[in-house]
């Protein structure tokens, strides 16, 4: 058979699909091709490959690719990608920088080595990327973008602001960075303008569940728990296995001091995924709200077998111990909690209280001093500091 009808054959399995197929026949064609030189065929098995997941496969046909022909751009992007997509950071920006040196105005690129380097948290050359493809297209509203969410992640509001924006004016229906504006208004407490611009978003696509749960998330903050809860239910309306909105519409109900509710939606996280620390944690203090201590220790128990490394959970436990007569296990538990984060002035605040409760009133002040170092408001512990010393 030609040449030209295996390669034919390859492009037509790879068209549909099928990736194992497409290999055996461009791989016929390079038999066929006694020489086996032809980069571009190379390029095709490695395609296949990358779609498979088999990336170091990917890698070896890029490579004789370029044996062939080293100056092969495509093959340059097509490795990057394939060392990315294997964790190789450094061995992907060493082929997009070979790949722009071959042609410096691939957009495709330098979008890609931003993505790297954004990967290995190097954000000032993530922007040098992102801006040398918008030298090459200014009109790009994806790069526009990428930018503003490089800029979000610096805490840079302003600029990615004027990211956002761009990338709006040039497309005005871009759902993401409607939703990224609304994301960094949220950030900034502007819950109201946040809203404003999720619901924009949701106008050029009402199923975007991250929308609905964002939107849901700036309703709760502003304290408008029904309506959060509305948002909540849309995301699940359309992903009904939205375990994170399911669990926000229990702390809805919590706040808004529905206990038995708040039960309810904890549980069906917790048989959607009974791996989700949050909602054992979450369900955790309600118990403890019902003063059902014992529950409260059983929930935080399953929460720390799942994430062992969450204090608040360390000091949920301790406090459910502290309130059903155990102090001494209560400071063992805080304890653990200042271990994972030991300027938690909370934390040091409520081991105070359970020293006080064991009458070690030195070790209580030691704590509530602490406490009140890290943070000069923290209420109870500037309260109960202040009757302790009164006392001594």
């Amino acid at each position: 058979m030609p040449v030209k009808d295996h390669l034919k054959r390859g492009k037509a399995h790879y068209e549909k699909g099928r990736y194992r197929k497409a290999i055996k026949e461009y791989e016929k064609a390079l038999k066929t091709n006694l020489n086996n030189n032809d980069p571009i065929v190379w390029v095709h098995i490695g395609k296949a490959y990358g779609k498979l997941g088999e990336y170091d496969e990917a890698i070896e046909c890029y490579q004789k690719a370029l044996e062939i022909d080293f100056e092969y751009l495509e093959a340059w992007i097509l490795m990057g990608g394939a060392y990315y997509f294997l964790g190789k950071y450094e061995n992907a920006i060493g082929a997009y920088h070979r790949a722009s040196d071959i042609n410096p105005n691939s957009t495709d690129t330098w979008l890609l080595m931003g993505v790297v380097y954004g990967r290995l948290g190097d954000y000032k050359n993530t922007l040098i990327s992102y801006q040398k493809a918008l030298d090459i297209a200014p009109e790009d509203a994806d790069t526009w973008y990428s930018m503003g969410a490089v800029y979000s992640e610096l805490d840079d509001h302003n600029k990615a602001f004027e990211c956002y924006q761009k990338a709006l004016e040039l497309k005005p229906d871009y759902v993401d960075a409607w939703y990224k504006m609304g994301i960094t208004y949220g950030r900034l407490g502007d819950y109201r303008a946040a809203i404003k611009h999720y619901q924009t978003a949701l106008r050029f696509d009402p199923n975007d569940t991250d929308v609905w749960y964002s939107m849901g998330i700036a309703y709760s903050e502003l304290g408008e728990q029904n309506t959060a809860i509305k948002c909540f239910e849309k995301a699940i309306e359309i992903k009904s296995d939205f375990v994170d909105a399911w669990n926000l519409i229990g702390v809805s109900y919590d706040k808004l001091g529905e206990n038995k509710k708040a039960i309810k939606y904890y549980q069906k996280v917790l048989k959607i995924n009974p791996k989700f620390a949050k909602a054992w944690y979450n369900l955790g203090v309600v118990y403890g709200k019902l003063g059902d201590h014992k529950k409260t220790v059983e929930c935080c128990q399953k929460a720390l077998e799942i994430n062992p490394e969450d204090e608040n959970t360390w000091n949920l436990i301790g406090t459910a111990f502290y309130y059903s007569g155990g102090p001494k296990k209560a400071i063992n538990y805080y304890q653990k909690a200042l271990e994972i984060d030991p300027k938690n002035a909370k934390t040091w605040g409520l081991m105070g209280l359970a020293y006080r409760v064991l009458n070690r009133y030195k070790k209580a002040i030691e704590c509530y001093e602490k406490a009140l170092k890290i943070d000069p408001d923290l209420l109870f512990a500037k309260r109960n500091l202040a009757e302790l010393k009164s006392t001594q």
